[in-house]
């Protein structure tokens, strides 16, 4: 049976750098957008694109354990262009309450869409339980 191809039409949006386990170290040397702010527990740097409003890295023990996005409300039709970016990229697999939860092609980590008052809309990459580290 033949794999089809998906043709990605939405890419200004820079996801993180999905890669839990690493250190501080590696994701700073590996990121591009402007540094905001950093602490022990995560370091938040500016978004990429007029559709990104911020992307923070979360540690817990000094290793990374999440990443969320953070979108810009005021960009018009912000909800759909996130909704289609992550369906052309993973696979839809539930919700739960009023998270939108996609799983990754290689099901390591999953990624949970969601609005609340704190952040707005965003999406909180987080790795699946039992799975080994991806570095």
């Amino acid at each position: 049976m033949g794999k089809t191809a998906v043709e990605q039409n939405f890419h200004d949006i820079m996801e993180p750098l999905v890669g839990f386990g690493l250190k501080k170290y590696q994701i700073k040397s590996f990121e591009t957008r402007g540094l905001l702010r950093e602490s022990a527990a995560g370091i938040l740097y500016a978004g990429q694109s007029t559709k990104v409003k911020e992307l923070l890295y979360a540690f817990q023990d000094g290793a990374l354990s999440s990443c969320i996005l953070m979108f810009n409300m005021q960009e018009t039709n912000i909800a759909l262009d996130v909704a289609k970016f992550y369906a052309e990229r993973y696979k839809l697999s539930g919700k739960i309450g009023d998270m939108y939860m996609f799983e990754a092609p290689d099901q390591s980590f999953s990624v949970a869409v969601s609005t609340n008052q704190e952040m707005g809309l965003h999406a909180m990459y987080l790795r699946n339980h039992g799975q080994e580290l991806l570095n």
